[in-house]
């Protein structure tokens, strides 16, 4: 080999580090005799690759139903609505009754604590037997505005406005359709091999803590069970002609209204932009934005809520 030949070779077998003189195999990162790295070997924090964010709970298999529909927007507050943190504002909130065409009914303003019922309230419906003698109330408190549920017969409703989690024992409505949502941990089921005259054995696999089963309850308006769905899909969709639960005798439901999706370690309720939407019973009491709408007995309501100028 000539020379030229072996220079060459050497260029490319090793390469000299320019702060102290030491030959270094090709690859190397660093230099061997000082410890300086070649610069042609850094990688910026910006180009390196993002470590995978780790799995939680199980995964849910892709959806067979077509895309997911995006969650609902809610309804931006109108001009002068006061906004979250406006801590001392004073506002100005009435009540529209939206009749059953949508159309939009009588308005009432609202001052101090507003009683909705059947009996000596001030807003009184003594026809409407699904109402509770004192069913519900509105207050302004400290420029905010509540619904709370006076332990009604029927409860009270809130319009769904985006995706929202359930939780053991919340009850909705979809057209005329009432369903509350149940769950169950598998370490408290029963185990199905210990029947009568059966030994528990010691080998047999335990399900891992946190994980459980849930399922959908039908309900009359008495509160009687009349029918149990399991949510074992990865996705279950409600509606009067389209999907895996369908209820072709309510007119009021859309053809596709709903959906509950398993997600890790929750369930998540979505409105399928359904005509007459989404409602959930609340638990004592709930604070309203502008737009928010809420039944009792048989009667609908919109809130509009402004922030009174200083």
């Amino acid at each position: 080999m000539t020379g030229k030949a072996a220079t060459q070779r050497e260029r490319v077998r090793y390469r000299r580090c320019p702060s102290c003189g030491t030959s270094n195999p090709a690859g190397a990162a660093a230099c061997a005799g000082c410890g300086k790295p070649f610069e042609d070997t850094l990688i910026s924090a910006s180009s390196r690759p993002r470590p995978l964010a780790p799995a939680t709970g199980l995964t849910v298999p892709p959806s067979q139903s077509g895309p997911r529909p995006r969650p609902l927007s809610p309804k931006q507050p109108a001009p002068g609505a006061p906004t979250a943190g406006d801590a001392g504002v004073e506002i100005k909130a009435s009540l529209t009754e939206v009749r059953p065409d949508g159309a939009a009914g009588e308005t009432r303003e609202l001052h101090g604590e507003v009683s909705i019922g059947r009996e000596n309230c001030q807003i009184n419906y003594p026809d409407d037997a699904q109402l509770s003698p004192l069913h519900a109330s509105v207050a302004i408190r400290e420029g905010r505005l509540f619904l709370k549920d006076y332990g009604s017969r029927n409860g009270t409703f809130q319009r769904q406005r985006r995706d929202t989690e359930l939780a053991p024992g919340d009850v909705f409505l979809l057209g005329r359709d009432l369903f509350r949502f149940m769950t169950q941990s598998l370490d408290t089921r029963p185990n199905q091999a210990s029947g009568l005259g059966a030994r528990f054995m010691k080998r047999t696999p335990k399900p891992q803590p946190g994980t459980m089963t849930a399922r959908l309850e039908h309900l009359e308006l008495d509160g009687c069970v009349t029918g149990e769905f399991a949510l074992d899909k990865p996705e279950i969709t409600i509606g009067r002609t389209r999907g895996d639960l369908t209820f072709n005798d309510d007119p009021y439901m859309s053809a596709a209204h709903a959906r509950v999706v398993a997600q890790p370690a929750r369930f998540v309720l979505q409105d399928l932009n359904s005509r007459n939407g989404v409602y959930r019973r609340i638990r004592d009491e709930v604070e309203l934005k502008d737009g928010d709408e809420f039944f009792v007995g048989e009667h609908v309501f919109r809130v509009e809520i402004k922030a009174l100028q200083n």
